[in-house]
């Protein structure tokens, strides 16, 4: 990876008015990515530093600053391809969580603490023999953990129990506190608010529980939320006022690899009340093949969550987004275009924004995993109703492991993504400026 190549390429996203600057995104720029790369991920800190990864490399900003020299990371510790596995404070020092793989068929829950110029040592994290993970962090830095056993852990009474770690900004996780015994595998889901309330989600035998976790350490007994269909994908998000939001799809029964049809719901809790269940989507199927995805839940207000996800109307898989506030659930706002099939990739807020990414695909008549992508956005203003029109990015081609990411400071927006167009894997990135 040429480092000045990426300095220089971050700098001129900087300056405002550019060369190549049309609005609302800036031409991208390209460089070659580190070996291996196969997603680029950009994180903001709440002072507006910033830390860019791709493979086993990671940079690092100052406030409006370009990147600096690369960092290499360990071999086989795997999170800095999710950006929900790491927490980022002022100064772009990082505390990420991810699988560490070692030998032949072993593998732990290990956490990776360091900054610009500087990377600590791995650490195991979790109980003894953690196997299932889920992470989450605020804007301060304060970040949750939540881990199940392995039915193969020494200690009999911990086999697939889950616990709950909390972390404080610069700090290490607290002791594992139990939330649940043992049962069969579950997946997993956590939030964590900016007042360091945690809520934790898992589903197993068909049911969805959660409990929440107080900043003295207090747990809520368990609740039980909803029952699913066999494949279930699970997703949590908390306000700062408390008000908590869990989200899944469930498919039918029998397909495989990923469910195609089935239904989204969506359970809401104001703060210190009770969750209630309701629909959210149904996808009956397109003919592209387009299914289920994951719900993402961001606070975009101190009593405001806004959920994204990958719908459906008519034929056309679509982007689509709703908010939950006082008031209740927003009818759905699609933000793709109707005339091709679109895959949501990212969804972030920041400084009043909200920002969307997603995959379009190209439409040739094949299956959705066939086709080349053009990559998309779709950005909500500070004070706006609705999202904007659909904004093109990247035009067709393979515009994969792409992120998004607003400074906190600014409003500026930063997307990156590896192009593997031509057997080469080139690390693009580009800019859009305050949205007005």
């Amino acid at each position: 990876m040429k480092l000045t190549i990426v300095a220089a390429v971050f700098v001129a996203l900087l300056l405002p008015g550019g060369a190549g600057a049309a609005a609302p995104w800036s031409e991208p720029e390209s460089s070659p990515a580190s070996a291996g790369a196969g997603s680029a991920t950009v994180e903001f800190a709440s002072n507006g530093a910033a830390i860019l990864s791709q493979g086993r490399a990671v940079s690092f900003s100052s406030p409006e600053g370009s990147f600096g020299s690369t960092t290499r990371l360990p071999s086989g510790f795997f999170a800095f391809a999710d950006r929900s596995s790491m927490a980022v404070e002022p100064g772009a020092k990082f505390f990420a969580v991810g699988l560490h793989t070692y030998g032949r068929d072993s593998y732990s829950v290990a956490r990776l603490r360091g900054g610009a110029g500087h990377v600590g040592a791995l650490k195991r994290v979790g109980p003894a023999s953690a196997a299932r993970y889920a992470f989450a962090s605020n804007a301060r830095g304060d970040a949750a953990l939540l881990t199940q056993v392995s039915q193969r852990a020494k200690k009999r009474s911990t086999r697939r129990a889950i616990y709950i770690q909390v972390r404080r900004a610069g700090g290490e996780l607290g002791q594992p506190i139990r939330v649940a015994g043992g049962g069969r595998p579950a997946s997993l889901a956590v939030a964590i608010n900016a007042r360091r309330q945690v809520l934790i989600v898992w589903a197993r035998d068909r049911q969805i529980v959660a409990r929440q976790l107080s900043p003295s350490r207090h747990l809520t007994p368990a609740r039980l939320i909803g029952r699913f269909q066999p494949d279930v994908v699970l997703s949590a998000g908390i306000a700062d006022s408390g008000r908590a939001v869990i989200a899944w799809a469930g498919g039918f029964a029998g397909e495989s690899p990923a469910p195609t049809s089935g239904a989204y719901f969506v359970a809401v809790a104001p703060p210190a009340g009770k969750f209630t269940t309701s629909q959210l989507d149904v996808v009956s199927g397109t003919s592209h093949g387009v299914g289920l995805s994951n719900v993402l839940i961001r606070a975009t207000g101190d009593d405001r969550l806004t959920l994204a996800w990958t719908g459906q109307q008519g034929d056309r898989a679509v982007v689509k987004v709703a908010d939950i506030a006082s008031a209740g659930r927003s009818a759905a706002q699609v933000i793709s275009p109707l005339d091709a099939d679109s895959l949501l990739v990212d969804f972030v807020g920041g400084a009043g924004e909200a920002v969307a990414l997603y995959d379009r695909a190209e439409d040739t008549g094949k299956v959705i995993g066939a086709e080349r992508f053009a990559l998309d956005a779709a950005v909500r203003a500070p004070g706006a109703a609705a999202f904007g029109e659909p904004e093109e990015i990247a035009g067709f081609g393979s515009p994969l492991g792409a992120d998004v990411a607003v400074d906190p400071t600014s409003g500026r927006a930063i997307a990156t993504w590896i192009d593997f167009g031509g057997g080469k894997r080139t690390l693009m990135i580009t800019a859009r400026p305050p949205a007005a």
